[in-house]
């Protein structure tokens, strides 16, 4: 008989996951840490259910407003924001601005299993459990000591680890006093520069539109056209020329034209080659103490702290068009002052990446306590109880070094000679006092800046969120009464929690730095990139709950059991009021070996605190046009939302178990899903904004969120967008996603292998994805198929099956584990173009298949063990998946899908003492 216990996806006590009315995996930690041993993370990330995830190993994407390290998991590909994490069963603090949580913090150590609940279950947890649910549940009962140290290292030197970790735990007063105390550091070097993978140096782009007369097609050796290095000329008698060097100026090489501004070979330069995966440190304390204070009743304190740190070189400054050089300015040549002087041009326009000024680095740091104090018991045998307080207090201190500062950089490049000779800043001499510390700026020619000039003109922006939850709840469960078939079972509770928002900066959009006296003022923001101001907002949440199972019938010749199950939850929210969550079931057994089980749920996303009241925001991003066939900088500007709705889903999930007594060990289930999202909440990104409103004809609402200088009559390149409100939330269409999940596993028998064998598989296939972004554009399918998402910043891919295979082989004192993983090919899709066409193949993405293997030695007369693992063990390299825009900016690969590290080794001892 198995003991009862809560799993994971409902509060009322079961067998285990075999017997839950809704699809449950329970996966113990030992096997985790051999799939992945870089962290427990890491290793549900490789399972099929979880796609997309935001992990340190995904590559880079230019995005100033979250942390670039961590793990953020995503099930299903519906969102990190759709998924609700908890510890042993208790909701955890978001650990970012965007609300989601990192679980690099959660403590691992001393952790017994994770709990993945794969449908809807806001009834049971309240909001945000749409997707569903990770529970990582603590060894509440473990006694003495436990440790482990390790490094790891890629094949190619790099993304070098380290991480190691120490916990206790110890019983006294007869067992009443429980204690448990662990430590743990990780520290991961990271990728420094895309250079170090294959496919950076080629600077591959995706062009055309995707007509049968101008098909998508891959084109290599690509970079951006009109700007150098050394600084382009885009006006004035010199233009479409570029400085070498401070005295040499040459004609520009167009090179080959690539399309949407872009050209292949000639003088055009790319982004630099910046960071492909970040550095990152974590440092995790957890100590918990619980006290019997009699055998129906006792108390806890638990506390669980967390640092992360990340660091990458992101990409290379720039200014297209926007530097103004006034004749005069003693740095100009002498033959480029005289050019200047006979045509009587009083200035002109330069376009560069500035280089020599180094990488915007992104630099974050995260610090999070989760406090939780509580007490349970049971009462009249068939009841348990618990009550609890949660306080959590989450800081992310967020910098962007080496941004250029707009205003500095037109005070430097106005240089003039004062009356004693001397290279000056104009506005020192115009405007006495103001800028005293302006350095001049010589532009002129990669490396000619100087460095005290480099530092006046850049600086960092600083960004501080603070997030705090305080919760107390309450909840009851047991048995009311017993019926023919067995007992009924229930739960109840409620719950208050208040979360609250801080948000602060160097860089509040709204303030514009004061320009007066300089000339060639071409933005007045703080920063050229990122630009954040401030954010203060909190919400109080009431919720009620109730849940109950009923037997209905018990060993009949044709039921073996038959049971209904539900629950229910009203949510009282401050800012959109209250509403009501659910969950009906059943689960019938036909004979005792076969459960069949059907769920349907009604559940919801609250706005998160970032959507709700996030400041005023304006960064610089690349944007290719379509209108203008510009491809450029502009302004992407927005903030919180206090008015937004929460997200509604509606979930339809059903399947079966099978554990045939005729073959003992065997265990397999098959599970379908049906998920639809409406009133989604999100930002729609600026190359989606333009795009979908070229494809309306310029007739779509998203039109009017893109600002143009002219009318849209007006296609010449002067009418490229000078702003985009892509930044703020709003309540827009819909995903719907359908599938079925697939596991198995076989325990043999020992005696038949002369050892532990044990086999399992697990699957997904995704049917359908679906999205709509809501203002009448077309339903889109991305079953299948890699590109950007209407409603979601970056869908990622989503291949039709994902699958693993595990093998592991136990032998004293040896184990052996061997995992594959299957990824299924992927097609591109163009934009927002359904039906676009592609040349020569380049819209397909080949399958991959990973091999993982692990090799444990266990020391007789100790419980001590040393591993070796090899993840990616044939070396498979990511394979090409081109940006539409940019090239080099983006390293040109499926990360969020692919393996970009290539072969990693571990190496490592763990071991347990008494």
């Amino acid at each position: 008989m198995l003991e009862e216990v809560v799993v994971t996806g409902s509060r009322l006590k079961q067998a285990d996951e075999f017997v839950a009315p809704i699809p449950v995996a329970m996966m113990r930690a030992e096997d985790l840490r051999r799939s992945a041993p870089t962290s427990i993370a890491d290793a549900l990330n490789q399972k099929p259910v979880f796609a997309n995830s935001l992990s340190n190993n995904n590559g880079t994407e230019v995005d100033f407003t979250q942390q670039a390290g961590g793990n953020f998991l995503n099930m299903r590909s519906l969102g990190p924001e759709r998924l609700l994490v908890l510890l042993d069963g208790r909701r955890v603090p978001p650990t970012n601005a965007n609300g989601i949580v990192d679980v690099n913090l959660m403590p691992q150590l001393l952790l017994e299993r994770v709990d993945v609940v794969k449908a809807g279950v806001s009834a049971v947890y309240g909001a945000d459990a749409v997707s569903g649910v990770v529970n990582y549940v603590i060894d509440k009962d473990f006694t003495g000591w436990r440790g482990y140290a390790q490094g790891g290292e890629s094949s190619r030197g790099d993304n070098e680890m380290f991480a190691a970790g120490l916990a206790w735990g110890g019983s006294f007063q007869n067992d009443r006093l429980h204690v448990l105390l662990s430590v743990e550091h990780t520290d991961s070097d990271g990728i420094g520069r895309k250079s170090e993978r294959r496919l950076h140096d080629p600077g591959y782009l995706l062009t055309g539109s995707g007509t049968a007369a101008d098909p998508y097609r891959v084109l290599s050796d690509v970079r951006q056209s009109s700007v150098t290095y050394g600084g382009f000329i885009g006006s004035g008698p010199f233009a479409g020329q570029h400085f070498i060097d401070s005295n040499t100026l040459a004609p520009y090489d167009p090179g080959q034209p690539a399309g949407r501004g872009y050209q292949m070979g000639g003088d055009g330069v790319d982004w630099g080659n910046g960071g492909l995966i970040p550095s990152l440190e974590t440092d995790s304390l957890f100590g918990r103490v619980s006290w019997e204070i009699n055998p129906n009743a006792s108390v806890f304190v638990q506390a669980a702290y967390g640092e992360s740190r990340t660091e990458i070189d992101n990409h290379l400054d720039f200014n297209f068009f926007g530097m103004t050089i006034f004749s005069g300015n003693p740095y100009l040549p002498d033959f480029v002052q005289q050019g200047l002087t006979d045509t009587g041009t009083p200035a002109f326009v330069m376009s560069r990446i500035h280089r020599d000024f180094g990488f915007l680095v992104n630099d974050f740091r995260n610090e999070a306590l989760n406090l939780t104090v509580g007490a349970e018991g049971v009462f009249a045998n068939e009841w348990s109880w618990d009550i609890y307080y949660t306080y959590g207090d989450v800081e992310m201190d967020g910098r962007v070094h080496n941004q250029t500062q707009p205003v500095n950089v037109a005070a430097a490049l106005d240089a003039v000679l004062d009356t004693n000779g001397n290279i000056v800043c104009n506005v020192t001499l115009t405007h006495p006092g103001r800028f005293d510390d302006c350095v001049p700026l010589n532009i002129f020619g990669e490396g000619s800046p100087s460095q005290a000039a480099i530092d006046f003109v850049t600086g960092t922006t600083i960004f501080l969120v603070e997030h705090d939850l305080n919760e107390v709840g309450v909840a009851f469960s047991g048995s009311p009464l017993t019926v023919p078939a067995g007992p009924v079972q229930t739960a109840f509770g409620a719950s208050h929690r208040r979360l609250s928002i801080r948000q602060t900066g160097n860089s509040d959009p709204s303030q514009p730095v004061d320009a007066t006296g300089i000339r060639g003022v071409y933005s007045t923001l703080p920063f050229s990139v990122g630009n954040y101001g401030s954010a203060d907002g909190s919400v109080e949440v009431d919720e009620f709950f109730a849940e109950g199972s009923v037997p209905v019938l018990a060993d009949r010749a044709w039921a073996y059991s038959l049971e209904l199950n539900g629950a229910v939850r009203y949510i009282d929210h401050s800012t959109f009021g209250g509403e009501t969550v659910w969950k009906l079931g059943f689960t019938y057994e036909p004979f005792a070996d076969l459960r069949l089980r059907f769920t349907r749920s009604a559940d919801i996303r609250a706005p998160s605190l970032f959507n709700l009241f996030a400041s005023t925001q304006q960064i610089i991003a690349p944007v290719s046009d379509p209108l203008t066939g510009v491809s450029g900088i502009t302004a992407q500007i927005g903030g919180g939302n206090p008015n937004l709705n929460p997200e509604s889903a509606d979930t339809v999930s059903f399947g079966l178990g099978y554990r045939p007594n005729w073959l003992p060990g065997l265990t397999l289930s098959v599970d379908y899903y049906d998920i639809e999202i409406t009133d989604a909440i999100n930002t729609v990104n600026s190359q989606t904004i333009v795009d979908v409103c070229h494809a309306s004809g310029y007739t779509d609402p998203l039109c009017d969120l893109v600002t143009r200088p002219f009318p849209v009559s007006n296609t010449t390149p002067e009418n490229f967008p000078t702003a985009i409100a892509s930044l703020t939330s709003i309540n827009i269409g819909f995903l719907r996603t359908k599938g079925f999940d697939i596991e198995a596993a076989y325990q043999f028998e020992p005696d038949r292998l002369g050892g532990n064998l044990h086999i399992s598989a697990s699957a997904n296939h995704v049917s359908s994805f679906e999205v709509n972004n809501g203002t009448g554009g077309p339903t889109l399918e991305f079953e299948g198929v890699y590109g950007p998402g209407l409603v979601r910043k970056s869908l990622g891919g989503l291949p039709e099956w994902r699958a693993n295979l595990v093998l592991t082989y136990e032998r004293a004192p040896w184990t052996f584990f061997v995992q594959e993983r299957f990824i299924d090919s992927l097609d591109r899709i163009g934009g927002v173009q359904p039906n676009a066409v592609y040349a020569d193949g380049s819209n397909h993405i080949e399958s991959m298949l990973y091999t993982d293997i692990t090799v444990e030695f266990e020391f007789p007369a100790a419980e001590v063990r040393v591993f070796a693992s090899v993840n990616n063990l044939f070396d498979k390299d990511a394979p090409p998946v081109p940006s539409t825009s940019f090239p080099n900016l983006y390293y040109p690969a499926a990360g969020s899908v692919h393996d970009l590290v290539g072969r990693y080794f571990t190496l490592g001892i763990r071991g347990s003492f008494d």
